[in-house]
Formats: structure tokens, sequence, C-alpha cells
């Protein structure tokens, strides 16, 4: 894994909060100000395109990023299923 690291909640029993705090040594800033996401959504599209958009998520490794889209999967399923999520 890199040097990043997310946090994913549900908030309110029907809100998927995303946190996602990068330290990606690729880009030189003087500041590291976590990146964060929280959206309501009916499907994981959604969230999925605005991390797309996102230049520092893009730059997270590919097993983070796999490992962050599998939790979300979780998360959406836990509320569509009226149980408690918990982050691996």
């Amino acid at each position: 894994m890199d040097n990043s690291y997310s946090l994913i909640r549900i908030y309110k029993d029907k809100v998927i909060e995303f946190r996602c705090y990068c330290f990606c040594e690729s880009i030189k800033s003087k500041y590291s100000y976590p990146i964060c996401f929280t959206t309501r959504f009916n499907n994981l599209e959604s969230i999925f395109y605005t991390l797309s958009l996102c230049t520092f998520f893009n730059l997270l490794s590919t097993k983070h990023k796999l490992y962050v889209g599998k939790e979300l999967c979780k998360a959406e399923i836990s509320i569509k299923l009226n149980q408690k999520y918990i982050q691996n």
C-alpha cells in the first residue's frame, strides 16, 4: 500500500462518508490536506465517477483503489440490508 489511508463510515443510516487522506510523494506540497467526499447516492456509479475526477485518488496504488472499491460496495450493501458496516 502507499502512504495514504481511507476511512469509510455510514452516517445516519443512509449516507456513506468517505475520507481519503493522501500523502502522495509525487506531488510536492507544503501541506497535506485530507480529500473528503460525503455523498448520498442510489448506486455506486456516482461516487466512483467523483473519485475518478480526483487527481490525488488517481495517484493511489491499484491495490489501494481496489480496497476502497470493495469497502464502498460493502457499505452500500449494509445500507440496503439495514446492517451495521465495519471497515476492514
